[in-house]
């Protein structure tokens, strides 16, 4: 078990690609997960129908605020924002724990 300690932290090895790493994981989502994709599909279709909204992630200050009906999409698209970021933690946690699961196979840690 002297391996264990040999072990270095994933972030730390990886530190100079890790968000690299992490934008692969979610990139790999938009083609194979179907919830995901409907989402960014969801998420789409209301910025091209609300063209203040993206102003706003971009930090453009509105001379007219926003409509009710683009508050209500802001609204909508903040609650599919955050069901998307879910199904990439989760994501990204699977992947981590295969990952983990084959280095210590490989290391003799575990079988």
């Amino acid at each position: 078990m002297d391996r264990i300690k040999e072990l270095k932290a994933f972030h730390e090895e990886y530190e100079d690609t890790f968000y690299d790493y992490l934008s692969d994981v979610k990139h790999s989502l938009k083609f194979g997960n179907s919830d995901y994709e409907n989402l960014y599909k969801q998420i789409y279709k209301i910025l091209d129908k609300y063209p203040n909204l993206p102003k706003i992630v971009d930090e453009v200050k509105l001379e007219n605020g926003l409509s009710t009906a683009e508050c209500m999409a802001l609204s909508n698209l903040l609650g599919l924002y955050f069901k998307s970021r879910d199904i990439e933690d989760k994501e990204i946690f699977y992947t981590g724990s295969m990952n983990a699961y084959h280095y210590f196979r490989d290391m003799g840690i575990m079988e």
